[in-house]
């Protein structure tokens, strides 16, 4: 082995160590769970999501695809593949939770996140600041390798109004995908229209940094406002219906063409864009604790006439379901999809 092959071994095996460590820092219990189920250890657990290829300096991030608080999210390559990396290293454990998240929903599909309409990850990869200027020097971050989507449910909303039959099938692979957390035992924490990302024709949910498995200590409360349930403005934590009600708000925007409250909100302080102001955000969370987001979203009669059916359907998502709920709802949005189809 050359002198450079033994120094770059060396600095993934240092890498691998780290991120292993990491892990039984900040998820102890999680991370217990994943490894009992992949009967193996921490560091062999993280080796063996270890994508080389792309990690410690043999590639460099191209088109920014998306940024946030905690990681920013980069095309790779041929563009089939993306990498989330995490804005510092202190936001490096908050990745690995999600690389744990990811990894627990891996078992429970068995390997086939697509089908589930969650998106695709593929492993680790490390990353400097030879490749992401952000990081100081010497600093190695973990960095999340998923699938590249074509684009987000906020983006499609805002390009342009939305058929029928596309809404139903989105109707159809957001249901089934709460399902799949529902069965895994997962509350995201976070749905939101950024959130769900689009290939073709079908959603897939993203972004499990805010995600908790139900029975482990609950995660910091990261919900967007805009995105709450009522409950959640009272200081409860996210559950399987908060999933669902944040789910509905995303189909509602489809609908509306307007993320959660926005054009009412933009009609009452006259303005083309939200204040943020401490008045608006009181205003917001009292128009949330009334429970009834399709009063306060369809503002015209022509979108209640047009949409009768499907606004019909999306009332169940903001009151309480019983448990075989989803299922009676993803018969039914499958019925609809067939519907549209010819």
């Amino acid at each position: 082995m050359s002198a450079w092959a033994s120094q770059e071994a060396a600095k993934e095996e240092e890498a691998v160590g780290d991120f292993a460590r990491m892990l039984e820092r900040r998820d102890a219990g999680l991370l217990a769970r994943v490894l009992s189920r992949a009967q193996t250890g921490p560091e062999a657990y993280v080796r063996g999501l270890w994508r080389a290829e792309v990690g410690l300096e043999r590639w460099r991030l191209t088109r920014v695809l998306g940024c946030g608080s905690v990681a920013c999210v980069f095309e790779l390559g041929d563009g089939a593949l993306a990498l989330k990396v995490p804005t510092s290293r202190r936001k490096a454990p908050v990745l690995l939770h999600e690389v744990l998240i990811y990894s627990h929903l891996a078992q429970q599909a068995g390997g086939r996140l697509a089908e589930r309409h969650v998106v695709p990850f593929h492993g680790v990869a490390a990353v400097t600041r030879r490749e992401y200027r952000r990081l100081r020097g010497g600093e190695v971050v973990p960095a999340l390798v998923l699938e590249r989507m074509d684009t987000t449910l906020e983006a499609v909303h805002r390009r342009a109004a939305v058929s029928k039959g596309q809404w139903w099938r989105y109707a159809r692979d957001l249901v089934a995908a709460l399902q799949f957390l529902r069965e895994s035992c997962v509350v995201h924490g976070d749905i939101k229209t950024a959130n769900v990302l689009v290939r073709g024709q079908d959603a897939f949910l993203a972004d499990f940094t805010s995600a908790a498995v139900c029975d482990a200590a609950p995660e910091p409360l990261t919900t967007t406002l805009e995105y709450c349930a009522p409950g959640l403005i009272g200081g409860g934590q996210p559950t399987h219906s908060t999933d669902v009600y944040a789910a509905g708000l995303c189909l509602l925007a489809l609908i509306t063409r307007f993320e959660p409250f926005r054009e009412l909100s933009m009609m009452k302080s006259h303005s083309s864009a939200p204040t943020h102001s401490l008045h608006e955000t009181q205003w917001l969370m009292n128009a949330i604790s009334k429970g009834d987001p399709i009063k306060y979203n369809v503002l015209s009669q022509d979108l209640y006439d047009r949409w009768a059916e499907e606004l019909h359907f999306l009332r169940r998502f903001f009151v309480p379901a019983a448990q075989d709920a989803l299922s009676r709802w993803l018969a039914e949005s499958n019925a609809r999809v067939a519907e549209h189809a010819f």
